[in-house]
């Protein structure tokens, strides 16, 4: 799991990444934080016992999330890279999220949720 906020923070994803030149074309299970709180919330209430992976459904190639990124950046670049470029073990995955969608939390999946957190992360990092 990994985390996409809608906030600039030096530990969300897209910080990361647009902080590197280069980025893997991998893809991975990713958790937008409101998705993530919003889950929460849920299974307190269902009273849901046991694990759960909360992550938005489907996977994220982190070139997309740059280029929804460079729609409000167009002077940012960036190249792709192979993970077998970065001559290093990484682990990339998806995540099952049949229990919490079992547990009935609509989950969105993340190609749809890019649009609104890069909007939303724009206008957090014009106000602070």
């Amino acid at each position: 799991r990994i985390p996409l906020d809608n906030a600039p923070h030096r530990k969300n994803l897209l910080d990361k990444l647009i902080s590197y030149n280069k980025v893997i074309d991998a893809v991975n299970s990713i958790t937008y934080v409101p998705d993530f709180i919003e889950a929460t919330k849920h299974l307190i209430e269902i009273g849901a016992n046991g694990t759960y992976n909360v992550a938005n459904d489907g996977g994220l190639y982190f070139p997309d999330l740059l280029d929804e990124y460079i729609k409000y950046n167009p002077d940012f670049k960036y190249t792709v890279i192979s993970p077998s470029d970065l001559d290093m073990d990484r682990t990339n995955l998806i995540l099952s999220v049949d229990k919490l969608k079992a547990s009935g939390f609509p989950i969105r999946p993340i190609k749809d949720v890019i649009p609104e957190c890069v909007y939303e992360y724009m206008k957090n990092k014009v106000i602070k």
